[in-house]
């Protein structure tokens, strides 16, 4: 399901798929877990039945979102909302303290880095932290008082956790010094992670993580990395598509572009 969270903002932007997702949307709740959870793949293959990884479920909240901020097609919202409640509950009951490290399915994080992967409970957090923000403001949308107040409680609790846990607001340093892994990760050879990566940086400023001059350095850092790098990127499948937007926001138009340009290994085109 990531594939199409990550590709629909430009086709949304192309196209009319408001039509395609209202049918999908249906087999995004048909792939659902026996638990009520949001799978990685729909429609879901017969013999699945697996936790949706961070990034993968997600795309049963934030998809949804997307038609109604492209469109103002209130219906999916109508329709997905009491899933995305479910599901929220069964990621949130299980990871308490506001950092999400228990339940990640298959944990694919961000998938096939073209440098150093990044530590996979930052990757999920921020996930988490986009979701019930979006859900929440959903039932506020909604008049889903009750669900709004827990939605919007939570957010709080990750929001403040991430803070905690991978932010020096001083340097706006963005890192997670115990460049924690996977299991998953492990048996299918993925890179070490690293500390501080570029993707951690994108999530953070793309979903709000970090804010004000926080924010302001840690683009600033991002910048740094992206052109000791090449510039290139060294983002994975979920860090490249918000990459661009990212150093945009930084203020780094003109190395967005030379990544847009870029041909020689790694680019966005190869």
């Amino acid at each position: 399901m990531a594939d199409a969270l990550l590709f629909a903002p430009m086709a949304a932007y192309s196209y009319d798929v408001a039509p395609f997702f209202a049918k999908w949307f249906d087999d995004v709740l048909d792939a659902r877990t026996a638990e009520g959870g949001f799978a990685d793949i729909a429609p879901r293959p017969s013999v699945r039945d697996t936790a949706g990884a961070p990034a993968w479920a997600d795309a049963g909240v934030l998809l949804p979102w997307l038609i109604y901020q492209r469109y103002g097609e209130v219906e999916p919202l109508e329709r997905m909302f009491p899933s995305m409640v479910d599901w929220l509950h069964l990621v949130h009951a299980r990871n308490l303290d506001g950092i999400w490290r228990n339940a990640r399915g298959n944990d694919y994080g961000d998938w096939v880095p073209a440098g150093p992967d990044t530590p996979y409970d930052l990757f999920a957090t921020c996930w988490l932290y986009r979701s019930t923000t979006v859900a929440g403001r959903i039932g506020g949308l909604l008049g889903a008082t009750a669900e709004h107040g827990w939605l919007t409680e939570r957010a709080e609790t990750v929001r403040r956790a991430f803070a905690a846990h991978y932010i020096d607001s001083g340097t706006g340093q963005i890192a997670d010094p115990s460049r924690s892994g996977s299991s998953a990760a492990a048996r299918r050879f993925a890179p070490i992670a690293a500390v501080e990566t570029q993707t951690g940086y994108v999530l953070a400023l793309m979903f709000g993580l970090v804010t004000g001059e926080a924010a302001e350095r840690a683009g600033a850092r991002l910048v740094n990395m992206v052109r000791k790098a090449g510039p290139a990127l060294q983002t994975g499948f979920a860090g490249s598509a918000l990459l661009l937007h990212a150093l945009e926001r930084a203020g780094a138009v003109g190395t967005a572009y030379d990544l847009l340009l870029r041909r020689e290994l790694p680019s966005l085109g190869s």
